[in-house]
């Protein structure tokens, strides 16, 4: 299962195309204001004209919705590939729906959209989930191993001695004939006597 886990993971990150082109949704000049529906399986790329000061804002945005700067993630390199402009960040969002982005300053600004794979993502979820069940598993197995392990039960080996002594030993569950065995207790036993005298009974009055 583990290693199922595994191979669906890779198998995920293999299906989703990092080098598939970027699709233009959107240019225009700042200050200006763009209303689109926005995707969470998307990523879209700000790029703004070179020399310019252009910043970008989800208007109502929140934590989870909102316009992340390049400085903050440090992909301002990363995603500076398109001549004559300048990456400056990402919009992101975690609930589908229409929102509108706000751009202040002056310059033209570009947007792209990068489609992430439902396949893809679905795979590594799906891959990391497993993965974490089976680690799980197996390690509750391993416990357990080796509690049973060290709770095994003994076992009792009675062996008759000389003079009528028997004696009591524990008996590993693991023992193999041949071994020597511990003894943990030992028990006398002694017959009563027998006189070849016979048996008279008391006299009353003696």
């Amino acid at each position: 299962m583990l290693v199922g886990s595994i191979i669906a993971m890779v198998a995920g990150f293999g299906s989703i195309d990092l080098d598939s082109p970027e699709e233009q949704i959107f240019t225009g000049d700042a200050p200006t204001e763009w209303e689109a529906e926005l995707n969470y399986l998307s990523i879209y790329f700000v790029y703004v004209e070179e020399g310019s000061n252009v910043s970008a804002e989800i208007v109502g945005g929140n934590s989870y919705n909102r316009f992340i700067p390049c400085s903050e993630d440090f992909s301002c390199q990363e995603h500076n590939t398109r001549v004559g402009y300048t990456y400056i960040g990402d919009l992101s969002v975690e609930n589908n729906g229409v929102y509108r982005v706000e751009f202040s300053g002056e310059g033209e600004v570009l947007v792209t959209e990068f489609e992430i794979s439902t396949g893809g993502l679905m795979g590594i979820v799906g891959g990391f989930w497993c993965g974490c069940c089976s680690a799980i598993v197996l390690i509750v197995g391993l416990i357990m191993a080796l509690v049973m392990k060290d709770n095994a039960p003994a076992q009792i080996l009675v062996m008759p001695q000389g003079g009528g002594q028997v004696s009591f030993a524990a008996q590993p569950a693991n023992y193999t004939p041949g071994q020597p065995v511990v003894m943990n207790q030992e028990v006398s036993y002694q017959p009563p006597l027998q006189s070849d005298q016979p048996w008279e009974p008391p006299q009353s009055g003696a």
